[in-house]
């Protein structure tokens, strides 16, 4: 059993999206699982990317934003989920005033956390 107190994850920001790690690789009997709340801050659009080993559950916890998964759109709004298998190109474009909070459980993720890429075709605007 692992209990973790809520506001305690990790924090990592990056440029178009902040996370926060609740629970770990290490925390987890089974390899190449973690779970963070990821917030898309208000008009903001997230990077094209996607992911060659891991699979994402994602539940949305606050907001309304588009989300564009293999060049589809769907308005998500709370209550709505996802899952986003290997290869599967996505982005958030949350253009609204208010910031979207999305749950997040990975599947499979590499230990190093590096399965995060852009497509070719979007290498050279980046």
């Amino acid at each position: 059993m692992k209990y973790v107190s809520g506001g305690t994850g990790r924090i990592v920001t990056k440029s178009d999206y902040s996370k926060e790690i609740l629970l770990e690789l290490k925390d987890f009997k089974q390899p190449g699982h973690l779970l963070q709340v990821v917030t898309n801050t208000a008009r903001t659009k997230q990077r094209l990317h996607y992911h060659k080993k891991q699979t994402e559950v994602w539940y949305i916890l606050q907001g309304e934003a588009t989300w564009i998964v293999n060049d589809v759109e769907y308005k998500v709004k709370p209550g709505d989920s996802f899952i986003i298998e290997p290869g599967d190109t996505h982005q958030a474009d949350n253009m609204g005033d208010v910031d979207m909070k999305v749950l997040v459980f990975k599947i499979n993720l590499p230990t190093d956390d590096e399965d995060w890429y852009i497509p070719e075709k979007d290498q050279s605007s980046s």
